[in-house]
This record gives structure tokens, C-alpha cells and sequence, in this order.
């Protein structure tokens, strides 16, 4: 890309690392579509899901020439078994032709072109509020991970046995503001818009890792959670470790009187010997 394409997207540049982002308060979600819109002679449709918060511990994610910049999303983890014809549908009803004619169409023509290859399992994307459905904007990332992976997470999900999940991922032709700045660098993702279509462009790539760490036991919803008796025992023995300290106290005064009782007995004596010696 040259200098003079470079200019719409404010400095940001092609990069080579990955996204690494911490979902939590995972939650099991199910649901059950009568048809599906992606293929409606499939009939109806039972899908399951897991949904949550997510964090970018390093890299912010932002829209180009905007104020509008986040490290923080809603998380949907789902199958990828239909990955393939929802990119599908997706291209088939694109509305907006590319003709090539300015870098951010030629950057999209890129992108488009090489998830034809391999449909993306990953997209991160920002809307806004709609007043006439009701519905509220916000940053999201979308997942999709192979059913046996899936069904393992929503296992330990349900019992309580995983937490967090922490997923690493590759965006296809990516812009980031500092594209030679290491790994080892936060920076910030770009998302930049296409004057004559509505809203910025997604990051779309694919999961390059997704994993979790699993409890050594379940813990049941009624039960409370092991950290919650670290401070009632931390408590109850304070309380027996200032009665401790306390009677420690009154026995070192009493120790002390005893000691300076002996020392003034001790000298009273030696006196006495010491004049007896001299009146003899």
C-alpha cells in the first residue's frame, strides 16, 4: 500500500499479530429457530450458545476518525458447523458493488477475497442504538469453535467448573495503528467505514487458540464457594490471636515486676552482708 493510500485510514497499517481477549460470566444460552434464515428449506433449527463479557487485557479496538474506542465486548461463542453458508449468504446479499476504486474498497476486496478461502470464525463489530426496534448498540465479538469444543466448554460452564475463557485471534488483513509495533506492545485495531454503506466495516478472521482452566472440583449452586471460608477462618483466629497477645501482655508485666522485685532483693542483701563485714 502507498503513502498516498494510506492517508484514509490515519496512519494505520497491515499487522501480523493476534487479538487475545478474556471472556467471563459465562452463561449457557439455547435456542430454537422455526426456520432457519440462512437456509429455509433446512426447517427448523435447535441451536446452543455461550454468552459473556469480554476484555482485551492489551489491544483497545477502535473506529477510524472516531472518538469511539473500547477494550470491552459482549461474547457469543457458538458452534462453526455453519460457518461455511452464512459467509455464503452473507456475499450473496451484499448489496454494495466494488469497484476498487478507493483504498477502503480495495482493503475490502482483499479481506473478502481471502475468506472466500476459508470462512471467518471470528467477527468483532460495533452498531448503534435503534430507536425503532428497541434495540441497543454496543461492541460485540462472535465465535465459532467445533462442536466437540463447544459441547466441553458448555459442560464445565454448567458445572461450574470453568469461569474464564481466554481466545486468540487472527484478523484477516487487520489494520492497527502502529503495525510495526512488536507483540509484546499494546496498540489499537481500526475499523474503517465505507462513505456510502452504514456503519464501520467488522474485523472478521479466524481462532487461532481458545482455552479455559477447569476447577478440581464442581461446586454446586447452593454451596458456597471455597474463598468464602478463607476469611471466616482468617477472622476467627485473629480473634483468638488478640486474646493471645493480650494475656502475653499481662504475663510480660508481671515477669518484669517479678524481675525488678528480685533485683531490689538481691541488693538489699548484698548490702546487709557488706556492713556486717565492716562491723566485725
Amino acid at each position: 500500500m502507498t503513502d498516498t493510500e494510506a492517508k484514509p485510514f490515519e496512519g494505520y497499517g497491515f499487522a501480523s499479530r493476534t487479538f487475545w481477549i478474556k471472556g467471563k460470566d459465562l452463561v449457557v444460552a439455547r435456542c430454537w429457530e422455526r426456520e432457519w434464515l440462512i437456509e429455509p428449506s433446512a426447517g427448523s433449527r435447535f441451536s446452543t450458545s455461550i454468552t459473556g463479557k469480554a476484555v482485551s487485557e492489551k489491544d483497545s479496538v477502535r473506529v477510524i476518525g472516531k472518538d469511539r474506542e473500547t477494550k470491552e465486548f459482549d461474547l457469543t461463542i457458538r458452534s462453526d458447523e455453519t460457518t461455511k453458508q452464512e459467509w455464503e449468504w452473507h456475499k450473496a446479499n451484499d448489496i454494495y458493488e466494488n469497484d476498487g476504486t478507493t483504498p477502503e474498497l480495495r482493503v475490502s476486496g482483499r479481506i473478502s477475497e481471502a475468506l472466500g478461502k476459508t470462512p471467518p470464525t471470528a467477527t468483532l463489530f460495533v452498531t448503534d442504538d435503534d430507536w425503532e426496534i428497541g434495540s441497543k448498540g454496543g461492541w460485540s465479538i462472535e465465535c465459532a469453535v467445533p462442536p466437540p469444543v463447544l459441547a466441553q466448554l458448555e459442560a464445565e460452564v454448567l458445572a461450574r467448573r470453568a469461569s474464564d475463557v481466554y481466545i486468540g485471534i487472527e484478523w484477516t488483513a487487520g489494520l492497527v495503528r502502529d503495525e510495526h509495533a512488536p507483540p509484546s506492545l499494546p496498540t489499537s485495531w481500526g475499523l474503517f467505514t465505507i462513505n456510502e454503506r452504514h456503519g464501520p466495516e467488522p474485523l472478521r478472521g479466524h481462532i487461532k487458540l481458545i482455552g479455559w482452566r477447569v476447577s478440581d472440583r464442581s461446586v454446586t449452586p447452593d454451596e458456597p464457594m471455597p474463598i468464602d471460608e478463607e476469611p471466616r477462618q482468617a477472622s476467627q483466629r485473629s480473634g483468638v490471636e488478640e486474646e493471645v497477645h493480650r494475656l502475653g501482655q499481662i504475663l510480660a508485666g508481671q515477669m518484669l515486676g517479678l524481675t525488678r522485685a528480685c533485683t531490689f532483693g538481691f541488693f538489699a542483701v548484698l548490702a546487709l552482708i557488706l556492713i556486717g563485714h565492716f562491723f566485725r
